[in-house]
């Protein structure tokens, strides 16, 4: 009982089919073909008692190429459905093949054919071994063929149905039985010339020129499609318009045949007035057909717009469903731990149904809550870092000095104020590191500063490395212990900003070399980021 099981066994399904793909396979290897004929009854013939007196008077002497060729044919078509193994299939059909070049000889007219056989390997593709394609002799019917071929790959059905129908009908009646788009294409193929064929493939001229025709018959189906009802519609309109013109004459001749009015130019005259009119008519219903066409579109338009609206409301409905299948989720996973806390904690037996829902819905709405609060937090930092940003860099290079004059970028004043300063006297502005340290034991969680900082401290970073200046490197004329620690970006915290300005100018003099211009850059990123925080600390 341990191996019996319910349904289908697959495994065992293949493995009787396989071994009964090799005992026919074995058959065909160690029997004659003709002893291995299969009859409607599909058994050998040879051996069903309805057709054994038939086989053996055939088969009183050798089979003919005929029979050996058709015999092997239902074999391997038998072995096919079978599913048996690839080496079986190949040595069939090896036979088959062999077989097939003994019944027909090579044609000298066509040396690609060999038995019979198309030769790939050595020829572009030749339908039905006829002429090469690579000839000016390739037909559009060729060329349909070569159409059928490729068109195995994805139905084979009708490929066969195709092939069957120009065998026996020829290229216009098989055109006439297959009236779709995709066979009426090839009738503007026509044949090849020259060297215009290339080789099989999809990037082949005649791989192209079946697609493109494929693209002008469609084009031309739909364009034919549209005039045709459009000229339907012409015709039951005129259609009506003659019924009523003729109803109008034969209502004009009553009239005038009850009054004894004899024809006249003036009734003539009326009768074309008459014509006139329906003509008139008939406009007017032209017209009303065109508005009744607009108000058709303009409801289909409508109808398009609704069909969005509906789709981004349920793509909406579809995301809040996620978004509360996630909650509850992640919310059973909470209480789930705070049921195994209390299972560890002795408190199992005291939860009931009712608290568990309720840790659930609490546990969610806090989690909910606090998503949202952490994702308006985070896009107000970078609103405000951004706005920062901009207005620094504004004030940087539009920043004027307390003489009236615009002052240079980063320092507060003019370049004749910064020439008058007295030796020793401060820099306009504060001292940014006690800034920084006071704003960070202040606010320590604070991202928006934490932001400034760390681009602060990347910027000395990366001024260091440029003009490579590290601690303890051959020292300027700048007093050795300031300007380490001035320019080292870990000391930002420890080491005031401002050095002296007699020192600044000498040091500048003295250093003609990229050290000076990097020093100048770091004093207005200094500037630019005590301004940033100025603003910031006014902000809140």
């Amino acid at each position: 009982m341990d191996n019996f099981r319910f349904g289908p066994n697959p495994a065992e399904d293949a493995r009787i089919a396989a071994e009964e793909g090799e005992r026919l396979a074995a058959e065909v290897r160690r029997v004659d073909p003709k002893d291995f004929e299969i009859c409607q009854c599909d058994r050998l013939r040879k051996s069903c008692p309805k057709h054994a007196a038939e086989w053996q008077a055939e088969h009183g002497s050798a089979p003919t190429a005929g029979a050996d060729v058709a015999t092997l044919e239902r074999v391997l078509a038998k072995l096919r459905e079978t599913r048996c193994g690839a080496a079986d299939l190949l040595t069939v059909e090896t036979m088959l093949a062999e077989t097939r070049a003994a019944a027909q000889p090579s044609d000298p007219a066509h040396p690609h054919l060999i038995g019979g056989e198309f030769q790939s390997d050595k020829y572009p593709t030749c339908p039905r071994g006829k002429v090469p394609l690579s000839t000016k002799d390739a037909t559009a019917q060729d060329l349909l063929w070569e159409y059928a071929q490729r068109h195995r790959t994805i139905d084979a059905q009708f490929s066969d149905d195709l092939e069957a129908a120009l065998e026996a009908k020829g290229f216009e009646a098989a055109i006439g039985a297959f009236p779709t788009t995709r066979d009426a294409a090839l009738l503007e193929v026509g044949p090849l010339g020259g060297d215009e064929w290339v080789g099989s493939g999809s990037d082949s001229p005649h791989e192209w020129r079946l697609e493109r025709a494929l693209e002008n018959a469609l084009r031309r189906v739909r364009s034919g499609q549209r005039f045709a009802t459009e000229l339907d519609t012409t015709q039951r309109q005129h259609a009506s318009l003659r019924e009523q013109y003729d109803e109008l004459v034969k209502a004009f001749e009553q009239c005038c045949s009850a009054a004894n009015i004899p024809a006249s130019n003036d009734q003539e005259e009326r009768l074309h007035a008459w014509i006139l009119e329906v003509s008139a008519g008939g406009e007017k219903l032209l017209e009303d057909a065109d508005t009744a066409r607009k108000e058709r579109d303009e409801a289909n338009r409508k109808l398009e717009l609704d069909k969005e609206t509906f789709r981004a409301a349920s793509d909406e409905l579809d995301a809040e469903r996620r978004a509360r299948e996630e909650a509850v989720a992640l919310a059973d996973r909470y209480v789930d731990a705070i049921a195994k806390e209390s299972y560890e904690m002795g408190l199992v037996a005291t939860m009931t149904p009712e608290q568990r829902v309720r840790a659930m819905r609490v546990t969610a709405n806090l989690l909910k809550t606090d998503r949202d609060e952490q994702k308006a937090r985070a896009e107000k930092a970078e609103a405000d870092l951004a706005l920062a940003k901009e207005d620094a860099k504004r004030e940087y290079f539009n920043a004027w000095c307390r003489c009236g004059a615009r002052s240079m970028p980063g320092e507060g004043e003019c370049h004749a104020c910064w020439m008058r300063r007295p030796a020793g006297a401060p820099r306009p502005g504060s001292d940014l590191r006690l800034d920084l340290a006071k704003a960070i034991a202040n606010r320590p969680n604070d991202t928006q500063l934490t932001h400034l900082l760390t681009e602060v401290k990347a910027a000395l970073f990366e001024l260091e490395k440029r003009a490579e200046l590290k601690v303890g490197a051959k020292a300027p004329t700048a007093p050795p212990a300031q300007l380490p620690a001035w320019l080292s970006h870990m000391a930002i915290v420890r080491a005031p900003l401002d050095i002296p300005a007699d020192v600044f100018r000498s040091w500048c003099a003295s250093e003609a070399t990229s050290e000076q211009r990097a020093t100048a850059w770091l004093l207005a990123e200094f500037e630019l980021a005590r301004r940033a925080i100025e603003r910031l600390e006014a902000k809140r």
